[in-house]
């Protein structure tokens, strides 16, 4: 009331501060003090036509609540408003996930990294060409996947996840590892690990050019992502690939890391060699056989 009617004076109404509803309302009616002026007049009229009090006992409405009833989970829910889910979501934080490499997508995603073109728009650095390749501008989009360093590393790990095709533009291929891993099956699982890894470790290759002055070269980035996503996996589970993937497409494995594979008169999915490390049920996976069947 006050809100509404700021030029009210109450004292001059003549309801006292400590007036209860009671004390205003008898027999089904409102029984206010003649006005002093034409606005608490109006004031007046608006309490008689917009409420009224009825015999029903009073009762506490939790208005966050549908039911009207409070409960701790619609206190929480009023208090932390949900805000609309991202599309990317499941592809950076999932069960099994590397912590570090799921941040630095994060960042990625978010467009938050401090590639090159923004520490020049900022004027920390003089020069925005790529600290990988040197010949472009290093924006998010070049260093993911355009650049030919990073696009070196990038077919690879396309054609271990049995991808064969060329690499596309930063957006695509999120797009695409979005809709070619969801779920949580073991296969999305191995493809969300490698996306991520390779993210991070391009983003840390370009970083050590820039304040170690050294550049790995692309082919030892891409085993350092290799045996990061094996040692991954192997921490929770063990012959991944043989029940789930099968033999079809981990022969790329072989022949990118120069390994050998052996057969033997019946092929069977449980016994294989690479680099003549027997991979059995006994023995769990020391490099990384990861691909799948098709696209």
């Amino acid at each position: 009331m006050v809100d509404r009617f700021p030029n009210v004076n109450i004292k001059d109404s003549e309801v006292p501060k400590s007036t209860v509803v009671c004390k205003l309302w008898r027999r089904d009616r409102w029984r206010l003090p003649d006005p002093m002026d034409e606005v608490t007049q109006e004031a007046w009229d608006y309490v008689s036509n917009n409420y009224s009090i009825s015999n029903y006992e009073d009762k506490v409405y939790w208005v966050p609540s549908k039911s009207g009833s409070f409960s701790v989970n619609s206190l929480w829910r009023n208090l932390n408003p949900s805000l609309p889910k991202v599309p990317w979501a499941s592809l950076v934080w999932f069960s099994g996930s590397i912590p570090r490499h799921s941040f630095i997508l994060w960042l990625c995603l978010k467009k938050r990294l401090l590639t090159k073109d923004k520490l020049m728009a900022w004027n920390v650095v003089s020069s925005d060409s790529c600290s990988l390749c040197g010949s472009h501008p290093e924006n998010l989009e070049h260093l993911f996947f355009a650049c030919g360093y990073s696009q070196n590393i990038w077919s690879n790990v396309l054609f271990i996840l049995g991808l064969n095709r060329h690499s596309f533009s930063w957006n695509r291929e999120v797009s695409f590892f979005i809709k070619r891993s969801a779920g949580k099956s073991l296969v999305s699982k191995i493809r969300k690990l490698w996306f991520s890894a390779a993210v991070y470790f391009i983003w840390k290759a370009r970083n050590d050019a820039i304040f170690n002055q050294f550049l790995a070269p692309a082919d030892q980035v891409f085993k350092n992502i290799n045996f990061t996503v094996a040692a991954r996996i192997n921490n929770h589970t063990s012959l991944y690939f043989a029940l789930v993937l099968g033999l079809g497409c981990v022969l790329a494995v072989a022949k990118i890391l120069g390994g050998k594979w052996s057969k033997t008169e019946e092929i069977d999915p449980r016994v294989c060699t690479i680099r003549d490390t027997p991979i059995s049920r006994s023995n769990r996976f020391k490099t990384t056989l990861v691909a799948s069947k098709e696209a």
